[in-house]
């Protein structure tokens, strides 16, 4: 079992130190447990001899970690509901250390390579910074105050590991020297954005903290952070797909299978405009003395206008914000790379697929992911 077993009859809502499995195994709120079933049911059908290791980032306490198997956990769910047949990290026979997350093989005994991979995840996994900033912030919060909480935005990335010592010494200097009553009096009178702040930064990371008095549980050591959140992150919806079709294009080498990266873009409100953007290059208007015509822009994960880019990639399986939680709200669109090295041919063809025919987008339709879980 995934799940612990036990008589839950906590219904409260997920504490911020809290992961989000401790949060649905805890929970006893019936949305939450219905969520937890499905995790139980889609770990029970997952390969048996690759449990364990799906199971341990399920219960990982980094995020990322957590919701990247999940996504994974999903794709399987729904290929395998389709009757395809799939292996875990398959050798892609490139004398290359990196492996594929799937070698896939459809009913009609054709077979891809499959790479699923987050897309607001991708800049950090591909500079390596996404450890750095978990080591520092588990750091400081772990070493709390007894009259304040921390709000923290942050932008950029670390290019070297910065000193939690340092900072959370810092920190605790700063805050030391600030009158909890006075700042709550403050709080009051003239709202957060008067509250005292700091700056902070370290080879291109910034972090810029402001305070929240402790008025009701002053002198509870429990933790330092309060809210942690971004402000630079990805300027459009394109950005990321973007680079995530880049990154996984250049992991492999050349391979003898069409290789499909699947994207769960962190976006509610993805549309396909976005998408077609990504892939082909932004949509802009040329204008001449006498002329006005629509073109794309340099700016494609597959064409920069001149000639393709990314060719190693088949086809770009998109998701906008699919979890456990969205299932029965969320579509999916599989782009099919018509510069590709590998073509991918019909292998998805059940899924909705955008193609190029006669210089067009011409589109099919398909089921949704909800409408695969809950028809098979």
């Amino acid at each position: 079992m995934l799940f612990s077993q036990f008589q839950r009859t906590d219904g409260s809502t997920k504490r911020y130190r809290e992961t989000e499995f401790e949060f649905i195994d805890r929970s006893a709120d019936p949305d939450v447990a219905a969520v937890r079933a499905l995790l139980e049911v889609e770990f029970d059908r997952y390969i048996e001899a690759d449990k364990p290791e799906i199971q341990a980032r399920l219960q990982s306490r980094r995020d990322r970690e957590f919701k990247s198997a999940c996504f994974e956990l999903l794709l399987y769910g729904m290929l395998s509901r389709l009757g395809f047949h799939l292996e875990t990290h398959p050798d892609p026979g490139t004398g290359k250390g990196s492996r594929p997350d799937f070698l896939v093989t459809t009913p009609k005994g054709e077979s891809f390579f499959l790479e699923a991979v987050l897309a607001a995840d991708v800049r950090d996994s591909a500079t390596g910074t996404r450890a750095m900033k978990d080591e520092l912030i588990d750091a400081i919060d772990r070493d709390p105050h007894p009259n304040f909480y921390l709000s923290i935005v942050e932008s950029g990335v670390p290019a070297s590991q910065p000193s939690a010592k340092r900072l959370r010494k810092h920190l605790h200097h700063w805050l030391n020297g600030l009158d909890v009553d006075a700042v709550a009096e403050d709080l009051a009178k003239n709202g957060h954005e008067h509250l005292p702040s700091e700056h902070w930064e370290h080879d291109g990371w910034e972090l810029r903290f402001r305070v929240i008095p402790k008025q009701k549980s002053r002198g509870k050591l429990d933790r330092l952070i309060g809210t942690l959140s971004g402000d630079a992150g990805w300027v459009d919806l394109k950005t990321p797909i973007r680079e995530a079709i880049r990154f996984k294009g250049q992991r492999y080498g050349s391979l003898a299978l069409p290789l499909v990266v699947a994207v769960n873009v962190d976006a509610f409100h993805l549309n396909q405009g976005d998408e077609v953007d990504a892939l082909f290059g932004s949509e802009a208007l040329a204008i001449s003395q006498d002329n006005v015509r629509r073109i794309r822009r340099t700016d494609g994960a597959w064409h920069d206008g001149r000639e393709p880019r990314s060719s190693r990639v088949s086809a770009a399986w998109l998701f906008n914000d699919l979890s456990f939680w969205s299932i029965a709200g969320r579509r999916q669109t599989l782009y099919v790379n018509p510069w590709a090295l590998t073509p991918l041919g019909n292998a998805l063809d059940c899924l909705p697929v955008a193609k190029i025919v006669d210089g067009e987008i011409s589109r099919t339709e398909g089921p949704s992911p909800g409408e695969i879980f809950s028809s098979h």
